[in-house]
């Protein structure tokens, strides 16, 4: 049985604008190409790479499965690169939180060496 990659690339491409909520307008917007563009891909064109390639990074997906797997069966693995990022941001602000309060707390420690050090 032969795999219709273009059927699978366009069912693709919906699912993933769906699982942002997004109408074609806002989805194209993300992307930089129009919503003829995105409408024309859902119903079967062959997109450019470099638009496959930026819906592939953005989704964490690799390339191959973007055009070969189902992904209606992965919908929950999909993650959103902005989710990653700002999850990524989130871990940095509270390392840096932590380092902010234990620099204070050396500080408080070296200050309270000082004053013992003068008794």
């Amino acid at each position: 049985m032969e795999i219709n990659h273009k059927r699978i690339l366009s069912d693709n491409l919906r699912i993933l604008r769906k699982q942002l909520g997004m109408s074609q307008e806002s989805f194209s917007s993300i992307f930089h190409v129009n919503r003829d563009n995105v409408a024309s891909y859902e119903r079967g064109s062959e997109p450019k790479l470099s638009f496959l390639l930026d819906v592939s990074n953005y989704f964490n997906i690799k390339l191959d499965d973007l055009v070969t797997c189902d992904l209606s069966t992965q919908i929950d693995l999909l993650t959103k690169k902005e989710d990653r990022e700002n999850k990524q941001l989130t871990t940095e602000k509270t390392t840096l939180e932590m380092i902010r309060e234990l620099s204070a707390e050396i500080a408080l420690l070296k200050k309270e060496v000082e004053e013992l050090k003068k008794r």
